[in-house]
């Protein structure tokens, strides 16, 4: 079934703008990932920056009892009955790291002080943000289930339930068949229409309060140019003796202190408009949005609480550039 479903859904709406977003719900929903991912989101979040950044976990005992440490806290923390909300995961929002402490990180990574990095609080910081935004990516298919991804893909596809259950004792490549000739029939592309026409309509009661949301995004935008401003001369500093060096790691960390302190205040800026004025927008948007799903449960609507919330989260990985492109 789940195969079948998955079949009719990636070659029935293919065309439509919004597949990748339902695509990513379908294999959220078919694969049940949301409630491991929560769950071990601790566990994940600290094996997944451990590999980014390089570390071997079995490097040395302090390193393995320096994550394993943060690991069981956060496990603990995450095998509550319910999954926290987009609110509480703000809530635990640490503080960023001072502009020496990044600085400090920022050495030990271009030296490869595989056991200093581990130690720098930066290191926790890093883990804990990417556990809070990947439990906030995970509440958005918390409420998913097989009967709304089933109802979902036939809508989407122009499938009929009588089509699934001849299906239902096919082979891979009589399916594969079925389906393909269900799609040339043109029942499928009216499907589409009928898709797209819905998602138009519904975004139109939103368009005005996103627009405001996206007003804020390009107040943020114009925090990043300024900062670009400022940054660009001193990397001009630094360009032609960075391009020419044999190893210009130290050359880069060396213009990395230089704008370090410029990077975090531009990061510290957008995140504070982020939660102070574009988040209540996105909680304005999601009530409308709320009723639409309640109404249609198979709307393919983006959730702006949970993009503004995962954007929030995703923005202090600008700590750790070292921009070198700068547009004139």
């Amino acid at each position: 079934m789940k195969r079948i479903l998955f079949l009719a859904i990636l070659i029935a709406i293919a065309p439509i703008s919004a597949q990748a977003q339902l695509g990513n719900l379908l294999n959220k929903a078919a694969k049940k990932v949301g409630e491991k991912a929560t769950e071990k989101a601790a566990d994940a979040a600290t094996e997944a920056v451990s590999k980014r950044l390089g570390f071997n976990r079995n490097n040395s005992k302090t390193e393995q009892d320096n994550v394993a440490t943060y690991t069981t806290e956060m496990e603990s923390n995450s095998e509550s009955e319910a999954p926290a909300s987009i609110p509480e995961l703000i809530a635990q929002m640490p503080q960023l790291p001072t502009t020496d402490q990044l600085i400090d990180y920022k050495t030990a990574e271009i030296k490869g002080q595989t056991l200093k990095m581990m130690t720098n609080p930066v290191t926790t910081f890093r883990t804990q943000v990417f556990s809070l935004m990947t439990q906030a990516t995970a509440l958005a298919y918390s409420n998913l289930d097989s009967a709304a991804v089933t109802n979902m893909a036939l809508q989407y596809s122009g499938l009929t339930a009588e089509d699934v259950k001849a299906m239902e004792n096919m082979n891979d490549e009589e399916q594969e068949a079925y389906i393909m000739a269900h799609y040339q029939s043109g029942r499928a592309n009216q499907a589409m229409q009928n898709t797209a026409l819905k998602t138009t309509q519904y975004s139109e009661m939103t368009e005005a309060i996103v627009e405001r949301y996206d007003a804020v995004e390009r107040e943020i935008e114009a925090i990043y140019n300024e900062a670009n401003k400022k940054m660009a001369p001193i990397y001009a500093k630094f360009a032609d003796r960075i391009a020419n060096a044999n190893d210009a790691d130290l050359l880069n960390l060396e213009y990395y202190t230089k704008i370090a302190d410029i990077q975090r205040n531009a990061v510290e800026q957008a995140m504070l408009l982020r939660l102070q004025k574009q988040m209540p927008i996105a909680e304005e948007i999601e009530k409308t949005n709320a009723v639409i799903r309640t109404q249609d449960p198979t709307a393919i609507i983006p959730n702006y609480l949970q993009l503004c919330s995962t954007v929030y989260f995703a923005e202090i990985e600008r700590l750790f550039d070292i921009p070198t492109d700068f547009e004139d």
